[in-house]
């Protein structure tokens, strides 16, 4: 048996439907600046592996 508390509690997920909050939908942001210099500093992180 699973019980949810805090946010996710089914009375929490109620009063957020009852106020009409919980109809957002969250979004993925894309990285912002240049792709290659992201891909430079992922590629430092891997090295440190």
């Amino acid at each position: 048996m699973v019980r949810y508390y805090g946010y996710y509690s089914n009375v929490v997920r109620g009063k957020r439907q009852q106020e009409g909050i919980d109809d957002a939908i969250p979004c993925i942001l894309e990285p912002q600046g240049n792709e290659k210099a992201f891909r430079k500093s992922w590629a430092r992180l891997i090295q440190k592996i």
